[in-house]
């Protein structure tokens, strides 16, 4: 997310003018000149390319769950940027947290003070004809000072970008590290190929360290996809004397999927975990969790801490009359994973089986046409209406742009008899599809039509568009219910 409120110190936001650089050695001489505070942290590193947050929140709340103060730090933000960097301090700060979203987040005064030595530090890089750091590893140099001064017990610590050259990876001796779902996104930087990409990530494993892998297959990859990337992480394993614990299908027994309330337990326990997350997708994520703490973490914490998890704008439910849903689905993996979700859920939850309007918007460097193919294709849900919108972000694909591919992918459909038979509730899609350049417009417009006639509002796309558009819906939810 962009940097643009009096929150945020100005030498945050004027960094932002460098852009992604990938690298360590500017992370390696800025710890330097702060006398490496990351040495003085135990991290949990996850990487991966869908999944990160989501298991990031899992594994933070079960350890808050047990009585530790826990360290986060993720990105992008959503509505403020304190929330990339919190604490939860054991159960009452976990409590605290699902009453107040901002409880635990970075003091606005500590922020700007330790800003204030990470740029001093960074001057002397300057001076010393250095390279200056990006935003994204100015703020993780405030993270890991901050983590440091607040004698955190447990990092929770999420990948920018990758991994491999990623500013998160300056740690040498993380407690494990965890990858989630690897699929296809940010390609320009790590890679057109998909064991390229999984190369990346599986560079946060370090010597002797642990790794815990989803089985790449939960990724919505096919079988040799899978078995690529599962041989990419699994030779790095080897090559960094790393032991590989590789979460799969196998290891848990589903006893209720796709509904608002989901329960799995381990094949080898009679001990039954909940989770409140919606998407099957979720029961994955919070198995991979599981599978890093189960062996050193009371049951019962573990159990609290799914429970109490939440993740904003990841198939977060603001409101259940009408149903009001958001999802920062942005890439064709996301996509799958939120077609499934709905799909399921259309036929379980009486809230849910109406016909669904969808407010979208992406960026335009994302894989805009596979995209609205994969929603084309398995969604199997009646659709009311979808408003394309224009994110307010440099990069978003404007509304026109956007409603263009949809129409060049209807119009290229191979046997459209045959393919509309297969997807009836694509029938007629174009004609149910509307623009706006101002996605507050459309989120009034889009709201009045689900409260008035009581259906489903799914918003999904770029997790720029969740974050501009949660605020406006979350009032506008408050407004009706007065």
């Amino acid at each position: 997310m962009a940097l643009q409120n009096n929150a945020v110190p100005s030498f945050l936001i004027q960094a932002e003018r460098f852009g992604i650089m990938l690298g360590l050695d500017r992370m390696q001489a800025l710890m330097k000149l702060l006398g490496h505070p990351e040495s003085e942290l135990k991290c949990i590193h996850v990487a991966g390319t869908n999944g990160k947050g989501s298991v990031v929140s899992y594994i933070a709340n079960i350890l808050a769950a047990a009585g530790y103060k826990v360290g986060v730090y993720t990105s992008p933000f959503l509505e403020r940027f304190s929330e990339r960097i919190r604490i939860l301090d054991g159960m009452h700060g976990l409590e605290k947290s699902i009453e107040d979203e901002r409880y635990g987040e970075i003091p606005t005064d500590t922020l700007f003070e330790l800003t204030e030595e990470v740029r001093f530090a960074v001057d002397i890089m300057i001076s010393s004809q250095m390279e200056h750091p990006t935003a994204f590893e100015l703020v993780t140099a405030v993270a890991f000072l901050y983590f440091m001064r607040e004698e955190c017990d447990y990092i929770i610590l999420e990948t920018g970008l990758g991994g491999r050259l990623d500013a998160t990876n300056i740690i040498a001796s993380p407690v494990c590290s965890v990858i989630t779902a690897i699929g296809y996104d940010h390609m320009e930087q790590l890679g057109d190929t998909i064991d390229q990409i999984a190369a990346e990530k599986a560079a946060i494993i370090k010597p002797g360290c642990s790794v815990y892998l989803l089985d790449p297959i939960f990724g919505r990859l096919n079988q040799e996809e899978s078995q690529k990337v599962l041989q990419v992480v699994t030779n790095k394993a080897i090559e960094m004397h790393a032991s590989q614990h590789v979460f799969s299908e196998n290891d848990i027994e589903i006893i209720d999927r796709g509904g608002l309330r989901q329960f799995f337990r381990w094949k080898d326990s009679s001990d039954v975990f909940e989770i409140q997350m919606i998407g099957g997708h979720q029961v994955e994520n919070a198995a991979l969790a599981v599978s890093v703490l189960r062996n050193w973490i009371d049951i019962d914490a573990i159990k609290t801490g799914l429970r109490y998890t939440r993740w904003k704008g990841r198939n977060e439910l603001l409101c259940d009359s009408p149903p009001v849903m958001l999802d920062g689905a942005h890439n064709p993996q996301g996509m799958m994973a939120l077609c499934d979700t709905l799909n399921s859920i259309y036929g379980k939850e009486k809230c849910f089986s109406r016909p669904m309007s969808f407010i979208m918007g992406m960026m335009r460097d994302k894989d805009v046409a596979k995209t609205i193919e994969v929603f084309m294709r398995h969604l199997k849900v009646p659709i009311h209406s979808i408003f394309l919108v224009s994110v307010d972000n440099e990069r978003t694909l404007k509304a026109e742009e956007f409603k263009a591919q949809w129409h060049a992918f209807c119009e290229n459909i191979e046997n459209k008899a045959l393919f509309y038979n297969d997807n009836p509730s694509m029938y007629n899609v174009q004609g149910k599809i509307s623009t706006y350049d101002c996605a507050e417009d459309a989120c009034h417009k889009a709201f009045g039509v689900a409260s008035e006639e009581g259906i489903p509002l799914i918003c999904v796309g770029s997790l720029f568009l969740v974050g501009q558009i949660r605020p406006i819906l979350i009032a506008d939810i408050k407004e009706n219910i007065k």
